[in-house]
């Protein structure tokens, strides 16, 4: 009888097995016609355009002969080809790269495989020509910032800063990557906290606004990075005191979940009277429905006006 049992459960998991494997591969296919029908229209619609600027010229050409990708540049394939190096913490049992010689920590659901290509991804977004780029000479963390890292994620951006400000208030959401960011950042238990939240315009249980997180602390210098895949607007709406108040605000804020974002958001900071600029180039959002003209920009860089005129 236990003989018949474990044959049935191996057919049964054997079934399972294929048919998780057939929808994901009719995921993918679905998502190549996807993918190649949106590239067909870019480039249709960039055709009849004569006006083009030569930032719109550089994407289409590079979609005339590459496949469609959120980051439409050539350097981005510079990355495709490193080789990188997973390291295991015996201790902890967590997969960790090297930046900067310092140990960058995965959550322990990624395989050595995911890892690599996840962190190739990572160093692409930050090339000093990439559309998602948070910092430049002129736009940068100095060391009486606060930075608060909205959507910390890995936490590769607050690692690259972690020497060169005050404090960091990290704010994930995403359960997983609490062990990870606490690994990562133990180097650094004073200067850096973690916090299991995301961050929104009201108070909940699992959400909190920045204006109430700093309460009586809000007139410090403070960088926000905002990367809240598409919530953007709903963490601005909880930090109005923190924007309006601090002596010293400067603020990366991701433009690409929503492609209306750039333009939206551009006329916030300006009726706020900040200075505003933006990265280079553009990003194709392809994970969100998108229509003409298509190219969005990556993200903004946003300066409380009295800084910029001290400076």
């Amino acid at each position: 009888m236990n003989s018949l049992v474990a044959v049935i459960l191996k057919v049964k998991y054997f079934f399972i097995k294929n048919f998780i494997k057939i929808k994901d591969r009719q995921k993918r296919r679905l998502h190549r016609e996807k993918m190649s029908l949106l590239r067909s229209k870019m480039l249709e619609h960039y055709s009849q355009k004569n006006n083009m600027t030569e930032e719109e010229s550089e994407v289409i050409k590079y979609l005339e002969n590459n496949k469609i990708y959120p980051i439409p540049y050539m350097f981005r394939k510079n990355y495709l080809n490193l080789d990188i190096e997973v390291f295991l913490d015996k201790k902890t049992g967590l997969r960790y790269v090297l930046y900067d010689n310092k140990r960058l920590f995965f959550n322990r659901s990624m395989p050595v495989d995911k890892i690599k290509s996840a962190w190739k991804g990572l160093l692409a977004e930050q090339d000093l020509d990439s559309p998602h780029r948070y910092l430049t000479n002129k736009f940068n963390v100095d060391k009486n910032d606060v930075v608060v890292d909205i959507g910390a994620g890995e936490g590769n951006f607050a690692l690259s800063v972690v020497e060169k400000c005050k404090k960091i208030y990290l704010f994930e959401s995403d359960k997983k990557w609490i062990e990870a960011l606490r690994e990562t950042f133990k180097p650094w238990a004073g200067k850096v906290s973690i916090i299991n939240k995301g961050v929104s315009r009201i108070d909940e249980r699992k959400k909190i606004k920045l204006d109430s997180f700093f309460g009586d602390k809000i007139k410090q210098n403070y960088f926000l990075k905002i990367d809240a895949e598409g919530t953007e607007d709903k963490v601005l709406g909880g930090c109005d005191e923190i924007l309006s108040k601090s002596p010293s605000v400067k603020v990366a804020l991701c433009t690409y979940h929503n492609q209306e974002d750039f333009v939206k958001f551009s006329k916030f900071f300006h009726e706020k009277e900040y200075d505003v600029g933006f990265s280079k180039g553009y990003m194709i959002p392809i994970n969100i429905k998108i229509e003409e003209p298509y190219l969005v920009r990556g993200l903004i860089r946003a300066t409380k006006a009295t800084i910029s005129k001290a400076k």
